[in-house]
């Protein structure tokens, strides 16, 4: 009787250590409930990792997203939060700020992801030199957050917030250095032709609206379509090549985009940028199952009252908002567009307004109205489609 008592004592001690280590690290695993999951859960979606419901239960969604952080930060993707990647995460968030930026983070130099990828794009469409977008946030991509803010009267420090998030949402200023434009003074660029000047060619068409595709520095099928759409609607000669009368009409800011030409009017556009400057003036607003005012919106109830400001009426429900318009494909997406996803397995449940660059404002269960990437974990396998409401 001693004997197993004795054993009954060693077995209860090593099981109190053992759950004592364990507390001590702060394992979170699948099926555990509580406030340090309800942190975890916070964090993760602060990085940029959508969590579903925050609410302190570590199920599937929180485990994908633990297993994504883990890929991303090169851990092991066992799902289950230990000091490792406790770590990992501290030392993320010491560059994050859940507050600053409508991109859930700051970026600046050392950051990596897909959203350092999506600002590359976007300064790199507008004339400012990131160099390659690979998701590093580097010199060249410091630099060039740094001529953007200059350009457009922001506190000059490289690193992007809120402020500088909007600023590149909003009517940005596109830098009018030829630096990072076609240089006229070079030799005709053509089919064939390669180089950093074909690769500046290829953003400013892109920055335009004229799809040149990938800017790789080749002067391809896509790039030639480009330049004889931009060609055509300058009233030039549409041969392709372009030469001296082509690069003036690029290098002027009167230059008509293949946009403004698709939406009709410079007033009907001057109506999306409004619909949308006023879309992203609710960031924030909480999520209300059902709500259709600045008190609370629901995902269909945001897109309604945002275009019913501006006397445009829509179906209430993301269902009947999907029938309205025009279908676009994904690679055509525009500034304004409706974009729908599957969040519930039965069909069109989720609807966002899309602001470019791979990204849309919508309100979000989890966060109220913000503004995600098309290209995440969560939001890029329950893309269904999109609708053309807005010309």
């Amino acid at each position: 009787m001693k004997k197993s008592l004795k054993i009954f004592t060693v077995l209860t001690l090593l099981l109190i250590t053992f759950t004592g280590s364990a507390f001590a690290q702060g394992l979170l695993g699948y099926g555990m409930a509580g406030s340090n999951v309800k942190n975890l859960q916070n964090n993760l979606h602060t990085l940029g990792y959508p969590i579903i419901w925050i609410d302190g239960i570590f199920g599937q969604n929180t485990k994908d997203a633990v297993m994504n952080f883990q890929k991303d930060n090169n851990l092991s993707a066992d799902g289950i939060a230990g000091p490792n990647t406790f770590a990992a995460l501290e030392k993320n968030l010491g560059t994050s700020s859940t507050n600053s930026s409508t991109l859930d983070r700051l970026l600046k130099y050392g950051t990596r992801g897909e959203d350092v990828r999506n600002l590359q794009n976007t300064l790199n469409s507008l004339g400012y030199n990131a160099g390659s977008a690979d998701g590093i946030f580097g010199k060249n991509t410091k630099n060039a957050v740094m001529s953007f803010q200059k350009n457009n009267n922001l506190s000059a420090d490289g690193i992007v917030g809120s402020n500088t998030f909007v600023a590149l949402q909003q009517n940005p200023v596109k830098n009018s250095s030829t630096t990072n434009r076609p240089n006229s003074s070079s030799t005709l660029l053509k089919y064939g032709t390669r180089g950093e000047d074909v690769r500046n060619l290829q953003n400013t068409l892109n920055s335009l609206g004229y799809n040149a595709g990938s800017a790789d520095g080749i002067f391809g099928k896509n790039t030639k379509n480009a330049v004889m759409s931009f060609q055509k609607n300058n009233n030039l000669s549409a041969d392709g090549i372009v030469g001296p009368a082509t690069l003036s009409k690029l290098n002027s800011t009167s230059s008509i985009s293949k946009e403004t030409s698709n939406r009709g009017s410079v007033a009907s556009r001057s109506i999306i940028e409004k619909v949308i400057a006023t879309a992203q003036s609710y960031l924030g607003v909480p999520y209300v199952w059902g709500g259709t005012s600045p008190s609370g919106f629901d995902c269909s109830g945001f897109t309604y009252y945002v275009l019913k400001q501006y006397g445009i009426s829509i179906p209430r429900t993301s269902t009947t908002q999907y029938t309205q318009g025009t279908p676009v494909s994904k690679s055509n997406l525009q500034r304004g567009d409706f974009v729908f996803f599957n969040t519930s397995g039965s069909g069109v449940s989720h609807v966002g307004i899309y602001l470019g660059n791979n990204t849309f404002i919508s309100a979000t269960s989890s966060k109220g109205i913000a503004i995600c990437s098309l290209n995440n974990s969560y939001w890029s396998p329950r893309y269904i489609g999109a609708r053309r409401i807005l010309y």
